[in-house]
């Protein structure tokens, strides 16, 4: 996989997130769609929401589609968290049968563990996680492939975070420019910040 990410042409991810919607048959359009556009990756994500967030954090974003108007961070994740290790499994063999690369990003340790499992080749580290350097460690043990997105960081974060993940000796570490707006304004890219990074 390391090789695919190194060479001197784009690796195009389709994010996916959790629009599967907890249905495996969702999450096959999605995968076949993703093919059909060229990607040559399709990115879910991986979590609880029990182990994400406390029951009352308040919302940070207007989801007008819930039934649950005055409802919680918590409730708006529990929604979409009921995919486990078996569901990411039937995923992946469907990005095998379609012929694309299959990742998806952990927020806990019980993921990280059943997506190297079922045999996942690369690790995608949301920027929220960025600072969290035990899980990084932990994630960089597995010894793969580390996309780090830095849209939450700052750039002190983000060369504690590199150095935690090449302690391990892990030094397959992908540094990913990000912005947490979405869409995101052209004239909020900041492309320039590729350079910073390098």
């Amino acid at each position: 996989m390391w090789e695919k990410l190194t060479l001197n042409k784009p690796y195009v991810i389709a994010e996916a997130g959790v629009n599967h919607l907890g249905s495996i048959e969702l999450g096959e359009k999605l995968i076949k769609a993703a093919k059909q556009a060229g990607a040559d990756a399709i990115k879910f994500q991986s979590y609880k929401a029990a182990k994400l967030c406390v029951k009352n954090a308040p919302r940070f974003w207007n989801w007008e589609g819930e039934a649950k108007r005055d409802g919680s961070q918590f409730d708006s994740y529990s929604l979409l968290d009921s995919f486990g290790r078996n569901e990411h499994l039937e995923l992946k063999k469907l990005c095998d049968k379609y012929e694309i690369d299959f990742i998806s990003t952990p927020f806990d340790r019980e993921a990280v563990d059943y997506l190297d499992e079922i045999g996942m080749e690369i690790y995608k580290i949301a920027s929220g996680d960025i600072t969290n350097l035990y899980f990084l460690e932990y994630v960089a043990r597995k010894m793969k492939p580390i996309l780090l997105s830095t849209g939450a960081a700052n750039l002190d974060e983000i060369k504690k975070a590199v150095t935690t993940i090449e302690s391990t000796g892990n030094k397959q570490i992908v540094v990913m420019h990000c912005n947490l707006c979405y869409p995101t304004k052209n004239q909020d890219a900041n492309l320039l910040m590729i350079k910073s990074l390098k």
